[in-house]
């Protein structure tokens, strides 16, 4: 229905190569490789084998391979390196420049989304706090901060 999910953890087959996995998606598995061509050499190893980088970049090249009109991300970074949440992040924004497809990413490295994102929305405890553009939020990160770091129980 041009809904594509990617969820917080690595969505991937561990027993199938990662052109296999690619290959289950809805998309052409070589438009998926042009979004993330590092997976090339890796195309024939099993998806097990990869890093949890590896695994999260084809899982996300499977979905946007896809031309979904919406994409649903949750925690694309979740124990990632920044560098990789970068690449994963310029690949969504260029989704929605080149192909007009709407997100919405859960994302709690706000530094990193607010670099990618146009409006931003901050959540606390299932209420709104905030809502922004990206570039006005840009010069609030104190106040976004404090808005989810002012309930973290610390021990």
């Amino acid at each position: 229905q041009g809904l594509s999910l990617v969820t917080e953890e690595k969505s991937v087959f561990m027993g199938l190569s990662a052109a296999e996995n690619l290959r289950l998606g809805r998309g052409d598995p070589e438009a998926a490789v042009e979004l993330f061509p590092e997976l090339v050499p890796h195309l024939g190893r099993r998806t097990g084998l990869l890093s949890g980088g590896q695994q999260q970049m084809l899982t996300l090249a499977r979905a946007l391979a896809g031309r979904p009109r919406v994409l649903l991300a949750d925690e694309l970074s979740l124990g990632l390196a920044p560098i990789l949440v970068s690449r994963l992040l310029e690949a969504v924004r260029r989704a929605v420049d080149t192909e007009g497809t709407g997100v919405l990413l859960v994302e709690q490295h706000v530094r990193q989304a607010l670099r990618w994102a146009d409006r931003i929305y901050v959540l606390q405890r299932g209420n709104c706090v905030l809502e922004d553009t990206a570039e006005s939020a840009r010069h609030r990160i104190a106040e976004i901060e404090r808005s989810y770091l002012d309930d973290a129980v610390v021990a």
